[in-house]
């Protein structure tokens, strides 16, 4: 038995839990369908709901005659539906897409073809400034970026190694006259 959706109207597969337009959950169970309508009185009169449910008959109470009567005007009732399309948060892009996770085993293979000397660098160039996968471009940019902050680290601690290495000779060379 098909269900329509409460929310956005949309017809729901038997044995569905949430609808697959809004994600709203599905109840087990029908319900009766409500609609509200606006209609639009002279200003002399309130404005009435009109309400299209099955509900038992109440007993209609007479007015006192020493309260007054009282306008009251409900708030206008806006029948227009907005369509929220949201997705359940383990929803997966489809494989192929640009989008699509890498697996862990794809993930390894990306480590050790980078750590290759010369085809690894090559390979880091290319994936992270080509197209493709999302994930694997900003896996080669991060590893990019370390490579270039480890590139900086070495240079600046060879510099300081060899001025101490330097600062050491020449003191070697004065003390002992060389």
């Amino acid at each position: 038995m098909t269900q329509t959706c409460a929310n956005c109207g949309e017809t729901i597969g038997e044995g569905k839990k949430f609808c697959p337009a809004c994600g709203v959950k599905v109840e087990n169970g029908p319900k009766p369908q409500i609609t509200l309508t606006l209609q639009e009185q002279p200003d002399s009169e309130p404005t009435e709901q009109t309400e299209q449910k099955e509900q038992p008959q109440q007993p209609k109470q007479e007015a006192q005659p020493n309260e007054p009567k009282q306008n009251y005007t409900p708030p206008p009732v806006y029948t227009e539906q907005v369509r929220i399309n949201t997705s359940p948060a383990d929803a997966k892009p489809p494989k192929g897409s640009k989008y699509a996770p890498i697996s862990t085993v794809g993930y390894i293979f990306l480590m050790i073809g980078m750590a290759i000397p010369v085809i690894g660098f090559i390979l880091m160039l290319v994936f992270a400034f080509g197209g493709g996968n999302v994930n694997r471009r900003n896996y080669a940019r991060a590893v990019l970026f370390f490579l270039i902050i480890g590139i900086i680290v070495s240079i600046v601690g060879a510099v300081l190694f060899w001025s101490t290495i330097s600062q050491l000779t020449q003191n070697i060379d004065i003390e002992w006259g060389f």
